[in-house]
């Protein structure tokens, strides 16, 4: 049999390892479904920037449009057709996410919204001046951008799989320790059947 005291240990590291899993991550959110399409502060990609997006929607409207833009398209939105439009009529899946989910992205991208616009009011610039505002909010944002890419992408896509690999491993190591002693306990069981003839 599998020690007591292996089992509770592995079962704490399993549990410490998703520990984060509990808490719903905007961020993480924004990584894996919109960052392909929308950055927040770093202009329009395949859709709109993201930044500041509450204060044109109110909440409700930007719940309803992430889980299906085109039900809301279709249903006659002015708002909502009035941004596929702008956007080239490109649709935008459908996101199956959960009202909590969606909450925690939402505030993802009002605290990166925030963080963005007051990056961009400190920024100074010496030798030459942009006379252009738009110019020198579209350095500033792609700085920040590209700053803040790295760590964000290697925390998100590194780390926590790691966290479900190791866990994973833990459970194989787990099953293989137990077959081992089956196997042992039968190869011993059948050495006693054999000598016993």
């Amino acid at each position: 049999m599998i020690p007591v005291k292996f089992l509770i240990i592995s079962t704490a590291l399993l549990l410490l390892s998703k520990e984060n899993y509990s808490q719903v991550d905007g961020e993480m959110i924004f990584m894996e479904n919109c960052i392909a399409c929308h950055t927040i502060g770093g202009g329009q990609l395949v859709g709109p920037d993201l930044a500041g997006v509450q204060s044109r929607h109110d909440e409700q409207w930007l719940k309803d449009f992430i889980k299906s833009s085109q039900t809301m398209i279709q249903a006659g939105d002015e708002k909502a057709v009035t941004l596929f439009n702008e956007n080239n009529m490109i649709v935008m899946p459908d996101q199956p996410l959960a009202d909590e989910e969606i909450t925690a992205l939402l505030a993802y991208i009002n605290s990166s919204s925030q963080q963005s616009s007051s990056t961009v009011e400190t920024v100074t610039l010496s030798g030459n001046e942009m006379t252009d505002n738009q110019e020198t909010t579209e350095s500033a944002n792609n700085n920040i951008q590209d700053s803040s890419k790295g760590n964000d992408l290697i925390l998100t896509f590194i780390l926590n799989p790691l966290s479900w690999i190791m866990g994973l491993l833990l459970v194989i190591v787990i099953v293989l320790i137990y077959t081992v002693r089956v196997l042992a306990e039968l190869n011993i069981r059948t050495k006693r059947y054999g000598q016993r003839r």
